[in-house]
This record gives C-alpha cells, structure tokens and sequence, in this order.
C-alpha cells in the first residue's frame, strides 16, 4: 500500500481474500506504516462503517466478510505494508464486537435526517493523547452519496475524525463537534449514553448558532 501526492491521500482499498470472514484484531496479521482503522462502504446505507481498537460507527466491526474490500490508510508519503496469514480467519462473527464494552470510555454522537444517519465517537483512553493516535483515532472518510448527512469531530490539528481518542486525564475539553447536510430539513442528534464516564463530570452541548447550552 502507497501514499503518492497524485493518489487520495493515502487511501487504499484492499481486500478479504478468503470466503469465510476475517477478523482485523486477529494475530495473523502484518501491519507496517499503516493506520490501524478500517473503513467499509455500505450499500445500504450509503455510508461507510469505521472500525478501531474495540469501537465502530455506522456498525462497524472487527470482522470483514468474505471478499469484502475495505480501505485503509498510509499516514505519510511513502510505502506500508498489509499481509495476512491464515490466522486472521474466522468460522463465526456471531459475537459481534461491543460498542460500550467495560473497559471503554465515551460517547457516540448520532446524526439522523433524511432518512439517512452517520455515527461519531469520542472515547477516553489512558494511552491516548491529544494529537492523531493512529492506533486508537480514525479519520473521517466521508459518504459518496451527498444527502447522506455526516458528524465528525476535530483534533488540534484540525483533522476530521470519526473516532476521536482523548487522553484520561483531560478533565475539561471543548471537543468541536461538526454536521454537514446537503439540503435544509430536520435532523436530530442523539448520544447513545456515556459509556464508564465519570458521573461527576459534566457534558454539556453548546450550539454555536444559537448561542445555547
């Protein structure tokens, strides 16, 4: 895999090549130079689905069905490297992922209107930091279709992000939160809980516009 200043940015799309589904958390992999996030268009929902280090959007997953191509990311100009051997195979993706598992700390932020929707997630990790984590954030890699309605938070390097990982301690943070919507209409914002967050912390969802909290 490559990123050349006259590609998309280091975005390349590989492939599933075994007919049983494979599992991108799985030993048997090679991952050099890359970004750990996977990113898979759905038809459906005419949307792509992000999955990183135990979280989704869109209901991404740590499995790929069989012969399923999905992208990933080379960070920097330059050559990476993706290889697999045959313990990325699975015979059973029953035990779909968690989104909320023990362990993990956020909240996912979901958009809703005409008639499609788009997920973003903002998570708290001990080994994160604040700048680009490429194994615990991934970018936002935005729907084909333009009324599929997108939310995406920002990094302090102004980068969009479907999956946003702060550090523990960040006690107080002003997380930007974006929406882009190709026509006027109704559409909705939901948070599907706080996920082991402290419950003497505060969240709160200040709308820039209308100047309110």
């Amino acid at each position: 895999v490559t990123y050349t200043t006259e590609a998309d940015s280091g975005w390349n799309l590989i492939g599933n090549p075994y007919p049983s589904a494979i599992d991108w958390d799985a030993s048997g992999w090679t991952k050099t130079n890359i970004n750990d996030a996977i990113y898979i268009w759905d038809e459906d929902q005419q949307n792509f689905v992000t999955y990183i280090s135990g979280v989704g959007t869109n209901g991404g997953s740590r499995y790929i069905p069989p012969m399923q191509g999905f992208f990933v990311r080379v960070p920097s100009p330059g050559n990476g490297y993706v290889g697999m051997n045959n313990g990325v195979r699975i015979t059973n993706t029953e035990s779909k992922f968690k989104s909320a598992g023990s362990t993990i700390k956020g909240i996912k932020i979901r958009l809703e209107g005409d008639n499609y929707r788009d997920e973003a997630i903002v998570r708290y990790a001990a080994e994160a930091n604040y700048n680009f984590d490429a194994g615990l954030d991934a970018h936002k890699k935005f729907s084909t279709n333009r009324n599929v309605p997108q939310v995406f938070t920002m990094n302090g390097k102004e980068e969009f992000l479907a999956i946003n990982t702060l550090p523990l301690e960040a006690d107080y943070t002003q997380m930007p939160v974006y929406i882009s919507v190709a026509s006027t209409g109704k559409y909705s914002l939901t948070f599907d809980g706080a996920w082991n967050i402290d419950e003497s912390k505060t969240v709160y969802l200040e709308d820039i516009k209308k100047d309110t909290l």
